[in-house]
């Protein structure tokens, strides 16, 4: 009777101690790089020419700040990229239909308006679409870029959680595939 009982579960499961997912480190700062530069492309074509000088440096400066956090945040928790890499994928291809960068901006020039780093637009509606408003200065730009910047992945997040959601997990590459019963003849 010393025989092992064929129906009791193992009492570790084969590979528990392998990440449940392979997403090499390498991999994850890969991605997470090119998904934050496509997420640039619109945000500095409309935003770097609102500002002056030392605006732009301010705005460079959010950038590159928010740029390393990302990355660095990607590169160390394999849970959290799985997380922000795709949602930063869909903020990025949002640029098409750019709504959530404009709510972003806009929000991000309310924000400076109300701190008194941007020079208010004497057209209220913004019906000329100039962008006649003005960031000034450097911390006026680091303000601006940092509120945008936070806002679209505070986006990014929300939406790479649903996407989680969505799809909750998926087999480790190398875990053995059930095997399928055959009718029999």
């Amino acid at each position: 009777m010393d025989a092992p009982n064929p129906y009791e579960p193992p009492s570790t499961r084969p590979g528990a101690d392998r990440p449940r997912f392979a997403f090499p480190a390498r991999r994850r700062r890969v991605g997470a790089v090119a998904v934050f530069l496509l997420n640039l492309s619109l945000p500095l074509a409309v935003g770097l020419p609102m500002g002056d000088a030392g605006a732009r440096i301010g705005m460079m400066a959010a950038a590159g700040i928010l740029g390393v956090s990302w990355v660095a945040s990607c590169a160390r928790c394999p849970r959290l990229a799985l997380v922000l890499i795709p949602g930063g994928l869909a903020v990025a291809l949002s640029q098409v239909v750019p709504i959530l960068h404009l709510l972003a901006g806009d929000v991000a020039r309310i924000i400076g308006i109300a701190a008194g780093c941007v020079d208010e637009s004497p057209d209220p509606l913004g019906i000329e679409m100039g962008f006649k408003d003005r960031v000034l200065g450097p911390a006026g730009g680091l303000l601006v870029g940092s509120v945008m910047g936070l806002l679209l992945m505070l986006a990014a997040s929300v939406l790479g959680l649903l996407f989680r959601l969505r799809n909750p997990g998926r087999p480790r590459p190398d875990a053995p595939r059930p095997e399928r019963e055959h009718p029999g003849p």
